[in-house]
């Protein structure tokens, strides 16, 4: 009994720590879950893990406790992660550093038995975090095209002339699109998850619990696929106020109660197939006296976790870094560039991540177009909210098609020694472009938004406050022009741009 009080005391003092470490996170996550129907299932996740947990609570009580040592690379590892994600101000890094901590605490405290008993809802808590936007982009625009390629075998087959490009359905007289809301996403994730409980509930063999999660994935897409399709043909057949309307909305909800039962008809069959289910026999009496002191680990735990409150704490006081006038305030002459300033949509510039947004097109004497992005944020430290997406995830959803993408290195820029970009060949319509885009801090370049991430929890760890920076330049490449001239073109206007804006930063009064 009191080897159990001790138990629970760890348990109430390391929740605290992850608590007060993750609020801010946690925030987010509830923030991103409860406005985004792609995860309205997250909300149920804590629930469920709660009721697994009073479910083996019997278990839990009578588990031998032997911590796990061999684990400490993963502590050191989830440790470092966890600087990157809540000092670097990736919040999907924060995210799963949250999740991770929740594991290695299971097993590093309290052995390898304690986290086969917790090992379900530690994965049903792991479904509470929304995808990273680099996963979830690509993920949408597959499942999207797969969902078109569906619809058009279940249109043709119904006898409808249909043509499909991309994620446009073709009807002749009307074009309908398969937007992200209609990817299917929000069926697959939470159709897996039922998939996992019920694989853990009513299947006793792993290969038969493989085989059922396995199955969800292509259930929900397939099912998906056929709401695309007689949505279609509704729209066709009937009308577009009957496709558009009551039907639209409340054939979600049956598309996905039919794929729940398409599944529990699979594990139906599973249970038939042999071997039987047997049932086995829990020895849940265990030899108290097996029970090991944990505190050594317990004390690294919170050494570790205190040492990153303490470090969250002291750059979240660190102030703003703050422009005066704004970067909106950045020359639109220089060099022999003229630049026209164009409007930013607020919203836009608030899912791109910035606080504040400038963006111009320039031509000089020789006729040449670049236009120009720069978002800035002064406060990059501890955010709740997405911190500045990539071109790549914000092109394909604009229509443009890459063609190429490489790393490239711009030679004689200012400042900075060694100025490396991500080069981007893009297409729409016919029409090509190309892109440079970077990260920058006050002393640092970066290709790659988590080489920039990076590089701002090295400026938290040193409190070493900084603006950051990301920057697009772009040039419309002609009918038959060499893409080198068009690179030549970019080259000189980044050197141009680089030299005022070193100078515009670092002006005297500039930064607060």
């Amino acid at each position: 009994m009191k080897h159990s009080r001790i138990i629970i005391i760890q348990i109430i003092i390391l929740s605290l720590l992850i608590f007060s470490i993750y609020t801010p996170t946690l925030i987010g996550i509830y923030k991103k879950v409860s406005t985004n129907k792609d995860y309205t299932h997250a909300l149920l996740m804590p629930f469920i893990a709660g009721y697994l947990i009073w479910e083996r609570r019997k278990d839990l009580l009578n588990i031998q406790i032997k911590p796990c040592l061999k684990i400490f690379p993963l502590i050191l590892f989830t440790f470092l992660f966890s600087l990157y994600g809540v000092l670097g101000s990736d919040i999907s890094a924060a995210r799963i550093s949250w999740w991770l901590w929740l594991v290695c605490i299971v097993i590093f405290c309290y052995g390898i038995d304690a986290f086969k008993t917790l090992f379900l809802p530690l994965i049903m808590l792991g479904f509470m975090i929304p995808l990273p936007q680099h996963v979830q982009a690509p993920l949408t625009m597959s499942l999207k095209l797969i969902s078109s390629k569906l619809a058009f075998f279940i249109i043709n087959t119904a006898g409808i002339p249909v043509h499909v490009e991309g994620n446009i359905i073709d009807l002749g007289d009307v074009q309908l699109q398969v937007v992200d809301a209609c990817s299917g996403l929000r069926y697959v994730l939470p159709l897996i998850a039922l998939g996992i409980l019920c694989a853990y509930f009513f299947q006793k063999h792993l290969w038969k619990r493989i085989i059922l999660v396995i199955l969800t994935l292509p259930i929900a897409v397939l099912m998906n696929g056929l709401r695309v399709g007689i949505t279609a043909i509704l729209y066709q057949w009937v009308s577009p106020k009957v496709a558009e309307g009551f039907f639209h909305g409340f054939s979600g909800w049956f598309i996905f109660i039919a794929s729940f039962a398409l599944l529990m008809g699979f594990n139906y069959i599973l249970k038939l197939l042999p071997p039987k289910d047997f049932k086995k026999q829990k020895d849940i009496v265990k030899d108290l006296k097996q029970k090991q002191n944990n505190y050594v680990v317990f004390g690294i735990i919170v050494v570790l976790l205190s040492v990153l409150f303490l470090t969250s704490i002291s750059t979240a006081t660190m102030p703003r870094v703050e422009l005066v006038n704004g970067i909106k305030a950045f020359p639109l002459e220089f060099n022999g560039w003229k630049g026209i300033l164009e409007p930013i949509d607020p919203e836009i510039l608030k899912r791109s991540g910035a606080e504040e947004g400038f963006q111009a097109t320039y031509i000089n004497k020789k006729k040449e177009i670049v236009s120009v992005y720069i978002g800035y944020r002064g406060t990059p430290f501890m955010e709740t909210e997405e911190f500045f997406h990539s071109p790549t995830v914000c092109l394909p959803a604009s229509g443009w098609k890459i063609l190429e993408k490489t790393t490239y290195r711009i030679p004689n820029i200012p400042y900075y020694k060694n100025f490396v970009v991500t080069r981007l060949l893009a297409e729409k319509m016919g029409q090509r472009q190309l892109l440079y885009f970077w990260f920058q801090t006050k002393s640092k370049i970066a290709r790659h938004i988590f080489e920039n991430r990076f590089h701002l929890a090295l400026h938290a760890l040193k409190r070493d406050n900084t603006y950051d920076l990301t920057i697009h330049v772009y040039t419309p490449i002609k009918y038959n022009e060499d893409i080198k001239i068009a690179q030549k073109r970019l080259n000189n206007f980044v050197k141009d741009l680089e030299s005022v804006m070193i100078e515009f930063l670092n002006k005297k009064g500039q930064l607060n």
